[in-house]
């Protein structure tokens, strides 16, 4: 009897972490909520602190929170954007697997017809 013939690589599964992803995904769920709360805290906090505060002093706060709130705003978005991505990609991968599961049947199939 011959051997059986082999599976061409291209027919075989993605390999793929889905637990991975989905951790990945929740932490920068998680850290860009967490951003965001801490974002609308501080802004409570500034309201209340500029009350009656003039002078340089009262500038310089303005500015380094306005420097801050930029970059926090700009990593919220890179976590969400992180999050999104690595979902695209699991998507990807499930819809690719499924499509090579197909495949793999009918190449089954073709050997078994000859």
């Amino acid at each position: 009897m011959p051997p059986a013939p082999t599976l061409p690589p291209a027919l075989e599964p993605v390999r793929f972490d889905d637990a991975a992803a989905a951790a990945f995904i929740d932490a920068c769920r998680r850290a860009a909520a967490a951003l965001d709360e801490a974002l609308a805290g501080r802004s409570r906090a500034a309201v209340v602190a500029r009350k009656e505060w003039r002078g340089t002093f009262r500038d310089r706060f303005d500015h380094e929170l306005a420097v801050l709130d930029g970059e926090a705003v700009g990593l919220v978005t890179d976590l969400r954007r992180a999050a999104a991505t690595i979902g695209l990609a699991r998507d990807a991968a499930h819809v690719e697997n499924a499509s090579r599961r197909e495949a793999r049947i009918l190449w089954q199939r073709s050997q078994l017809t000859g």
